[in-house]
């Protein structure tokens, strides 16, 4: 399953609803999920400590804090999950899923995130993800995240095939690196070639022929 921002509402439930009728889920990849660390920690923790979804079938793509910052929405000069995280959610600073902040050690504080949420839901889901201990100081950086389940679109434009386009919160199923990185987990193998962004669904079609 694939789910992009608020998408991540629907793999989440979806998730709940297949462990409930014992059906299981063979991956799970959210781009800049919109979702609480609350949503999360009752939806995809449980699908894999249970094994209904497998731990390294599960890909989470979210922008570096500085590529987030760097984005605006309207005349809000930052990127969306920045206003419904400080603003358009039940509290001021709620942790989301799609904020790199939400990973890194450096940033469970209460300096990133409401006091109340820091032990409760910020650290809780660090230990799940990471399994141990919790890498830090990566959110700022412009380079992937230690461990291939999170990647961190650090670089200032992915590329769409006949050209380049802005990283944005909006461009992640444009990226030909990260579609290429989607479908291979969802078919559990790599790609005999990698073309235009237009092309990858004719080339999954004839290699499941």
């Amino acid at each position: 399953m694939l789910g992009h921002s608020a998408g991540s509402f629907v793999c989440g439930r979806l998730l709940t609803e297949l462990r409930q009728r014992d059906l299981k889920a063979r991956s799970c990849t959210l781009f800049a999920p919109a979702c609480e660390l609350k949503f999360a920690l009752d939806h995809f923790k449980p699908a894999i400590e249970g094994n209904d979804l497998p731990r390294s079938a599960f890909r989470i793509h979210l922008l570096s804090d500085r590529v987030e910052l760097d984005d605006t929405v309207g005349p809000y000069q930052k990127s969306l999950l920045y206003p419904v995280s400080r603003a358009l959610d039940r509290w001021r600073k709620t942790p989301l899923l799609g904020l790199v902040n939400a990973f890194d050690g450096d940033r469970a504080t209460e300096e990133y995130w409401h006091s109340d949420m820091v032990e409760t839901w910020v650290k809780q889901w660090q230990q799940f993800f990471w399994q141990g201990d919790v890498p830090r100081g990566f959110a700022d950086q412009d380079s992937a995240a230690p461990g291939g389940q999170l990647q961190i679109l650090g670089a200032p434009k992915v590329s769409v095939g006949p050209k380049n386009i802005k990283n944005s919160h909006g461009c992640f199923d444009n990226s030909i690196d990260i579609i290429s990185k989607t479908v291979e987990t969802i078919i559990g193998g790599k790609l005999r070639r990698r073309s235009s962004i237009w092309n990858i669904e004719r080339q999954c079609r004839t290699e499941a022929s």
